[in-house]
Order: C-alpha cells, then structure tokens, then sequence
C-alpha cells in the first residue's frame, strides 16, 4: 500500500513539474523587452489577488508582447501554458514628484495629468485634505467654435485624507464604516476586500460598481490620517494608478 501511495506522489509531483517547466521554458517575449520586468512583477503585486490566484501567476511565466513610452503589456501563463489575464503598466515615463509633510506622503504621478490639493470642508470635529489628479485636457479657447464641450468635471484619481480629533478609530473599523457608507439599494452586494501593501504600509483594495463608473479603490491607514485612493473609472486608470501606487513613499 506505502509502494502505490509513493507511486501516486512521485506521479503527480512529475506532472507538476512538468506544468511548471512548460511556461517557464516556452513563454518568451514576443517584442524586444525594453520594458523593465520588475516594474510588471510590482503591477502584478498590486492586483489584490487571491492567494490562489498569486499561485498561479508565480508558478507561471509572462511575456511582453507590447513596448512602449517605457511602458508595456505582459501576458501571463500558468501550469502547462495556460493562459491568465493581460496586465498593461506603465514603467519608465515622465512624471512629476509630488511631496506634502503635512500628510506625509510623496508619489510620482504621469505629467499627462493635472494636480489640484484643497482642505474639506470642516465638518464637527473631522479634517479632510483631498488631492486631485485629473487628465490634462485642452483649454476651450484651442477648439473650434462648433464645438460642443462637456463641463462636467473629468473623472480622475483622488487621494482623501481624514482624521477626527479625540477619536481613534482601528483600521479595520474604518473599512468597514466605508462599507456600511457605500451601501445602497443599488449596489446589494459587498465589495471583495483584497489586502495589499503600499509604500510598506498594509492596506485593502477593492472594485465598487455603486457608481456610474467601476471604482477603483484603496484604503489604508498613515499615521493619524485614514487615507482613502481612489479612480473613478478602474478600467481606464489602472495602469497610472497602480504606477502611482507602487511610486508611493510614507515620510
């Protein structure tokens, strides 16, 4: 009986073996790689993964199959070259420092976009700090007179920071009072909190789908700020706000 147990053991360990070398052996870049590899290995670290799901990329290999700007797109295969999703990054681009020691917080974001940083409205005993990131759009003065121009504000990324004097609230009790804030008859079912780190500081992340657009959304908490990061359409922003995520340092 031990002689079929070790038999059936050596068997599947063979097999898994096999599945592992394929990808890692067979996956080459389809483009020259000037893309730099580690900056898609952070992307993927800030996807909110399941521990399965980071199993399965891990056991895996990507190839670039797109170069460009300093950016790039990587596909991904698991065991026996099966194939995963296709994660866009951006890695070597022209940015702009941001830094505040008042919020402690630095981060390098794409110059493509505009920054805006204006204090909440003081609400009882609740600080708020907010800033902006919004893409940069050419001045209505530049277009042609038949042009028709939404002025509605464009969706973007935002940083939000609150604190309230005498209260200290864990993290953990934070979250969930932003999911109870969120909740609505329209959204019924609760967001899939994923836990990542950013800038060395635990942190969750998730997609709400309450809105008119899928949000992209990460809370964390720095010091005596709840910090909340979100993009208002997760599509759109999710390579420049995972770049920006993976920018950010806590001082």
């Amino acid at each position: 009986m031990n002689k079929y147990r070790l038999y059936i053991i050596f068997g599947i360990a063979t097999i898994l073996l096999v599945g592992i070398a394929i990808p890692k052996l067979t996956v080459h870049d389809t483009v020259p790689a000037s893309v730099d590899r580690s900056c898609i290995d952070s992307a993927l670290r800030l996807e909110g993964l399941h521990s399965i799901q980071r199993l399965l990329y891990s056991i895996g290999a990507f190839q670039v199959t797109k170069a460009e700007h300093g950016g790039g797109e990587a596909k991904f295969y698991t065991l026996f070259r099966i194939p995963l999703d296709t994660i866009r990054t951006i890695c070597d681009y022209a940015a702009i420092e941001y830094s505040s020691d008042q919020l402690g917080i630095s981060f390098n974001y794409p110059t493509g976009y505009v920054l805006f940083e204006r204090k909440g409205d003081a609400v009882g005993a609740m600080e708020s700090y907010f800033i902006g990131l919004t893409p940069h759009q050419s001045s209505t003065s530049e277009l042609p007179p038949s042009t028709q121009v939404d002025l509605e504000p464009s969706p973007g990324i935002l940083f939000g920071f609150y604190r309230e004097a005498d209260r200290v609230d864990s993290f953990d009790e934070w979250v969930r009072e932003q999911m109870i804030y969120r909740a609505s008859p329209d959204n019924i079912q609760d967001p899939i909190l994923h836990p990542i780190t950013v800038g060395g500081v635990p942190a969750v992340r998730y997609l709400d789908a309450s809105g008119l657009y899928q949000r992209d959304t990460v809370l964390l908490k720095h010091g005596t700020w709840m910090v909340q990061v979100s993009a208002d359409d997760a599509a759109y922003f999710k390579a420049d706000l995972d770049s920006i995520l993976s920018s950010i340092t806590f001082h």
